[in-house]
């Protein structure tokens, strides 16, 4: 390929240099220098061709202050912008998220991004909207130039690199993630670089290509998607030894490439250190670690030597798909999973209706939907099935093919050899599917397989995941072939297969619509026609007799306009945006709530707490994007609350304290679902947000009555309040039919003093069952005959429980009062006033990065012990007299972990500098090429 063919489109392809001659790559490369088409030749044409697609796909996307009106992009990442944006602009790295879950560690939920460079400079510069948006965006329109790089790197020409590009960003499966996810576009994007860096590699050693490779991976990881950089490692892993076989390489050479991939991933993990620490550290007391249940053959040592025997007996259970019912983040592993029909999408996109009402849902042939669609347009796999079908391109190609095969195996999660078998014998002999997945379906599969036996993989979920790694091999797949229209059996190839795909889609589409709802059956019909349309234009452009004139020899430039056309029309299908202040008008009501708020909970904290039964309220299905974005905001979901300052209890997720979730999460009663209520109350939980009309078997009685006075005080062991109705607080302009805020007149004030105290033995890790025993009286003390007003000090000290046996007293008489005088995210400074020695109890997430100091009357200042209050708080014995009480945050493990990061950064951009300057010295001797092991031209 020519220097001008490829070295201009550094600019659009990767921010610091490229070699001027990447080698070729993949052993399908074309020796020798293609056609010389005069048509997307240079970066600039290539990044109009795209810049095109992007502009119909997200063109309202990037006006004013909008966000993708669907799942995370609107109700998550909004409230962590704002978050992430104020503790930047004080000066501090945002390590601690002081709003939810009575706080927890901000960094560690790598989600948020706080050390992701492009995302911390949009939080920065952009309101918060635009900042979620142009972030998306701008790592879709990154990952597009990755794939087309790749392509190019492969010899391909501009044009049918640009399809490669289009191919991979535009496909269903990855656009998609512009509206579910917004840090999965930053890990699509890195994922593609990784790939295309590692492919290097393959052939020779290069530390402009190891760095390269390093810092991909190292951004997907520090961007909130590490599952991405994992990935990545599979592909290169899969993709170099289908390269080996195919083209018969020693086992020196592959243990050399190994070499240079794994040299990579150190430096990787050098640079992101210190996310991969503090997630690390997080993760490991959360539901995703905390389960006392193997899930891959990596914890069977663990599991054998637990105390429960219990555990030991079923460790082999658990990895053969009979996990217990408490085994809860096993089945979140296979959540997601995308069933096999979907593969129907390639042909013909929104068979399934909407994605807010999939009718395939309703008839049991899927369960949770992961995309909208893995369409990738008529034209590339058209291309894709060209290459394939051509015996000169076929063998070159099955690297790719490889990995297309493994990453749809394993994105089937799930939906495994077991369950395979069971659910065509089902529709065999029944004629339906009574479920999609059932437990132990997943068996057999690729992704139990990788789940079982790599290390660390279990930790991850969502096989959909997997859906990104299948898009960048078709779209591989179609550069190939696309290059073949340039001879006439090449154009004859391409003409065939269209015709294919056409009428494949035509049939498809006509089934899918007779089976939809009438309500669906025109988005079904809609997306196949273009499907259709775009296939037949497509035989008329490679037509020699009715091609204009004027674009002989460009036909493959002008396959990859229609590309960007049709399938950002595709997109727009699924793709919705509102407005932020949307969100921000429907949970406006937050404000006219101050109000009501009770004054000594209002004098103790100046951020109140809610608590929003997310599972419960059913966002209403609309088309107008904007009225579904005011209903999150009614409905207060996930991080809404954040976005006015208010902080959340019981938010759900996989990144939360396992313990908290056990006294948050509702238990199973004879009355139906019952939640802890007294962990509320002593969370300091002034208002709960309901459902309007409570579901059939959750009563939510627990959340609409207080306590009797016989429950107060211990006497009456019932768990569900069994007393007068809480008042409702519904204010102006907050409609009845979706939500209700009802006030928590028992809420405690977030910070107070009690010598109503007793001492507990410290809650064991393990075994599980004496671990659940000891928390069972915590989320309903009056089954234990415990008052809940009783706090409950964790110690094993005996002085400590001296201590605290001196402070046992009533408080009739109050002790003394307290007040938050300073509250700061890292930083909360009290003031005791104290008449008596007494506890003084901070609803504020007990964690060890915290410590305390107290500072009495003679100004000494000491140390103070925080002792585990209620399991989850703080406590802090207090003697009388006044007192200001310093709770400061302070990450050891980042600290200690940065500076490592801070070398690893500093020397990569030492070596890329002195690469950088080698490249600019002339050079006396034109360079010549030769031919690697592997048969691959490349220079020398």
């Amino acid at each position: 390929m020519r220097k001008k063919d490829f070295s201009g489109f550094a600019a659009l392809a990767w921010p610091l240099p490229l070699r001027h001659n990447p080698p070729v790559m993949s052993t399908f490369s074309r020796k020798g220098p293609g056609p010389a088409w005069p048509t997307l030749r240079t970066p600039g044409m290539i990044a109009a061709t795209v810049a095109l697609a992007a502009l119909i796909a997200f063109g309202d996307a990037v006006i004013g202050d909008r966000v993708f009106a669907w799942r995370d992009a609107v109700h998550t990442f909004p409230g962590l912008i704002d978050l992430i944006r104020s503790e930047w602009t004080a000066g501090r790295v945002p390590l601690w998220n002081p709003l939810l879950n009575n706080g927890q560690p901000l960094a560690a939920m790598n989600i948020a991004g706080v050390l992701y460079p492009p995302q911390v400079v949009a939080a920065l510069l952009l309101p918060t909207g635009a900042a979620v948006t142009v972030v998306v965006v701008g790592h879709l329109l990154l990952a597009a130039a990755a794939a087309a790089r790749i392509a190019l790197d492969a010899g391909r020409t501009p044009a049918a690199a640009a399809l490669a590009g289009l191919a991979y960003v535009f496909c269903g499966s990855v656009v998609f993630q512009a509206y579910h996810t917004p840090n999965i576009p930053a890990g699509v994007a890195w994922l593609g670089w990784a790939v295309c860096f590692g492919l290097r590699l393959g052939d020779g050693w290069s530390i402009r290509d190891s760095l390269g490779l390093a810092v991909a991976l190292a951004c997907a990881v520090l961007a909130g998607d590490p599952q991405a950089a994992y990935l990545a490692g599979i592909v290169l892993v899969v993709w170099h030894a289908g390269a080996a076989v195919s083209s018969r390489a020693s086992l020196r050479g592959a243990a050399g490439v190994a070499a240079r991939l794994a040299a990579a991933a150190v430096l990787a993990a050098l640079l992101a250190w210190p996310q991969i620490a503090v997630t690390s550290e997080f993760m490991a007391t959360t539901t995703r670690y905390a389960d006392a249940y193997p899930v891959s053959v990596w914890d069977v040592p663990r599991c054998l030597r637990d105390p429960d025997p219990e555990v030991r007996r079923r460790w082999a259970d658990v990895i053969l798909g009979r996990p217990p019912p408490e085994s809860t983040f096993y089945h979140q592993i296979y959540r997601y999973s995308v069933a096999p029909w979907r593969v129907l999408d390639l042909v013909s996109p929104a068979l399934a209706g909407p994605l807010a009402a999939r009718w395939t849902t309703a008839l049991g042939l899927e369960g949770d939907v992961w995309v909208a669609t893995i369409y990738g347009g008529a034209v590339p796999l058209a291309a894709c099935l060209v290459a394939l079908g051509l015996p000169g391109l076929r063998r070159g190609l099955r690297p790719w093919a490889l990995v297309a095969a493994v990453a749809f195996a394993a994105s089937l999660g799930g939906f495994g050899v077991v369950g395979l078998t069971r659910t065509v014998g089902e529709l065999i002999a029944t004629g339906r599917i009574a479920e999609p997945y059932r437990p132990g379906d997943e068996v057999g599969g690729m992704a139990w397989l990788l789940t079982t036996v790599l290390p660390g993989y279990a930790g991850f979920r969502s096989p959909g995941k997997w859906l990104p790694c299948l898009a960048l091999a078709l779209a591989e797949m179609a550069a190939c072939g696309a290059d073949a229209a340039a001879t006439a059996a090449g154009r004859s190839a391409w003409r065939a297969w269209l015709a294919r795909v056409a009428v494949a889609s035509a049939v498809v589409t006509t089934a899918a619509a007779v089976a939809a709802p009438a309500g669906d059956r025109l988005g079904v019909a809609a997306g196949g026609g273009l499907c259709i349309v775009t296939a037949v234009l497509a035989i008329r452009l490679l037509d020699p007799a009715r091609t204009p004139r004027w674009l002989h020899g460009r036909e493959v430039a002008a396959l990859a306009v229609l590309t960007a056309i049709e399938l950002p029309l595709v997109a727009r299908l699924s793709v919705e945006t509102a407005p932020l202040a949307a969100v921000r008008a429907g949970s406006d009501y937050l404000r006219d709530l101050e109000s009501l708020r009770d004054p000594a909970s209002k004098a103790a904290a100046s951020h109140p707490r809610l608590a929003a039964i997310d599972g419960l309220i059913e966002i209403p299905p609309t088309a107008d994007a904007a009225a579904r974005a005011r209903c999150v905001g009614l409905a207060q979901r996930c991080n809404t609350p954040l976005l006015h300052g208010w902080g959340k209890v019981g938010e759900p997720g996989t990144a939360m304290e396992a313990d908290f979730e056990l006294l948050c999460s509702p238990v199973r009663t004879p009355a139906g679902l019952v939640f802890p209520r007294t962990t509320l109350d002593r969370s300091a939980v002034e208002f709960f947000v309901v459902p309007a009309v409570s579901p059939t078997g959750v009563p939510l009685r627990e959340l609409l009555h207080d306590w009797a006075s016989t429950q107060r005080t211990g006497a009456d062991s019932a768990i569900v309040p069994d007393g007068p109705a809480l008042p409702f607080a519904v204010p102006p302009g907050v409609d009845g039919p979706l939500v209700r805020v009802v006030r928590n007149v028992s809420a405690r004030p977030r910070v107070r003093v009690t010598r109503d105290v007793a001492a507990v033995p410290v809650v064991p890790v393990a075994p599980r069952a004496r671990r659940l025993a000891a928390l069972r009286p915590l989320a309903f003390p009056q089954d234990a005959g415990v008052a809940p007003a009783t706090t409950l000090l964790e110690t094993a000290d005996r002085a400590t429980v001296e201590a605290i046996a001196s402070l046992r007293g009533s408080d009739d008489e109050p002790p003394g009062t307290v007040r938050i005088v300073t509250d700061e995210p890292r930083r909360v400074v009290v003031e005791a006033r104290l008449a008596v020695p007494a506890c003084v109890v901070l609803a504020d997430t007990f964690h060890a990065d915290w410590t305390a100091t107290v500072t009495g009357e003679d100004g000494m200042r000491r140390a103070l012990e925080i002792l585990r209050a209620d399991h989850t708080l703080r406590g802090c014995l207090v003697p009388a007299g006044r007192h200001t009480i310093e709770y400061r945050h302070r990450s050891a493990t980042f600290d200690r972990t940065w500076p490592v990061a801070a070398v690893a950064w500093a020397v990569a951009a030492a070596a890329w500098l002195m690469c950088w300057r080698a490249d600019r010295q002339p050079r006396a001797v034109e360079p010549s090429t030769r031919t690697s092991s592997a048969g691959l031209v490349r220079p020398s």
